[in-house]
């Protein structure tokens, strides 16, 4: 998302990123969540996976499956078509490659990841790190979408505590098209179900950027 040689660049996002860092230095923030998306390659919303995979951005929905867009292994076409019907209809976004597990793209940007570690020496507070993205049949773009799934209802909100009960949350990042979208979605989704939770939620709109052509998202 960080570099202009990544699969997925999103405009302005190494400014965002030198914006990021400076923050980390000059605030004293008693937590910081970090992000990261991991992905395998070979997933659904990779175009890879798709036999028209010569795009560079394509929706896949319930009207164009099988009839435009087909999987390339043929053990994946009942699956998506059970999907569709499972999530209610709900489109797949489909993407260049990106955030491979264990390649450089998955990695914090430079300038961030050095930032993060004079926090560390600086407060002797550990990092909270978030891998998300690792499920090759489900879309994460939240922060929050990997704890719903894989943990019980039970331990997800223990995990929405861990992010909430901060009397402030800063939310910054790439993209806020996307990624930071959906997390504010989710966010105010489950405050909404709790009535617990007293704070002011802050989006650094500097420091957040969108997926090229999703400006208006």
């Amino acid at each position: 998302f960080c570099d202009p040689e990544g699969s997925l660049y999103v405009p302005d996002a190494e400014k965002d990123c030198d914006r990021i860092a400076k923050i980390i230095q000059d605030f004293d923030f008693g937590n910081i969540f970090v992000t990261m998306d991991m992905h395998h390659e070979y997933s659904m919303y990779h175009n890879i996976f798709w036999n028209e995979y010569n795009e560079q951005y394509i929706t896949v929905n319930k009207d164009n499956y099988l009839t435009k867009y087909t999987p390339r292994n043929i053990h994946d076409i009942d699956r998506i078509k059970n999907m569709f019907i499972c999530r209610r209809n709900k489109q797949i976004d489909v993407w260049p490659v990106h955030c491979v597990i264990g390649e450089w793209g998955s990695s914090i940007h430079p300038v961030i990841a050095n930032a993060l570690s004079d926090y560390t020496v600086k407060n002797t507070n550990r990092i909270r790190y978030v891998f998300k993205g690792l499920d090759p049949y489900e879309e994460e773009y939240s922060a929050f979408s990997i704890p719903s799934k894989s943990d019980g209802k039970e331990i997800f909100f223990r995990w929405i505590d861990s992010y909430l009960h901060h009397s402030e949350i800063y939310i910054c990042g790439e993209a806020a098209s996307h990624c930071v979208k959906q997390t504010l979605l989710d966010i105010m989704h489950f405050v909404g179900r709790r009535d617990k939770y007293d704070y002011k939620i802050k989006l650094i709109t500097n420091a957040t950027s969108y997926v090229k052509g999703f400006e208006s998202v």
